[in-house]
């Protein structure tokens, strides 16, 4: 008895010393601007029932969105889609062809080609914002808010999902 709890412990102690990143499926953004008052949220990575793909601003909508799938597979070996109401069924073709943009911008500002997505609430499309336009919780980067245009638009805070 003493041995085995001596080999758990550990255990515990090895996989704590091993794993040095967080253990975590996803990181979300939550972004408001100090102007206006418009605030959001933006998730990156992958959890247990969706895997997000895309995030970016959704003009028609006006909030940002999020383009992704379902992660989960029925008995049929099947992705299902929860789209915040309903399942949906989605073969590994529809999956792959979630994943492609349906055509890309070039963006001034960053000098640099972007993806566009399907809006996934409307028949508009967003560009992508890259989770690397962000900066991080510690060195955050202040960008332009989309419904003032002023560089107000701050990162306030990280999620942590799954």
């Amino acid at each position: 008895m003493e041995k085995t709890r001596l080999v758990l412990i550990f255990l515990l102690f090895a996989s704590c010393v091993i794993v040095d990143q967080p253990l975590y499926a996803g990181f979300g953004y939550d972004i408001k601007c100090s102007s206006c008052g418009f605030n959001g949220e933006l998730f990156y990575g992958c959890g247990m029932v969706s895997k997000v793909i895309a995030n970016g601003y959704c003009y028609n909508c006006d909030k940002f969105v999020s383009h992704g799938h379902g992660t989960a597979k029925n008995e049929e070996g099947l992705y299902q889609n929860y789209d915040g109401s309903t399942w949906e069924t989605l073969t590994e073709e529809d999956v792959k062809a979630m994943q492609e943009p349906i055509g890309h911008v070039y963006c001034p500002d960053s000098k640099e080609k972007r993806a566009l997505y399907p809006c996934p609430d409307c028949s508009g499309n967003f560009v992508q914002i890259k989770e690397d336009d962000l900066g991080s919780i510690e060195n955050p980067i202040t960008l332009y808010c989309p419904k003032c245009n002023k560089k107000t638009l701050n990162v306030n805070s990280g999620i942590l999902w799954d």
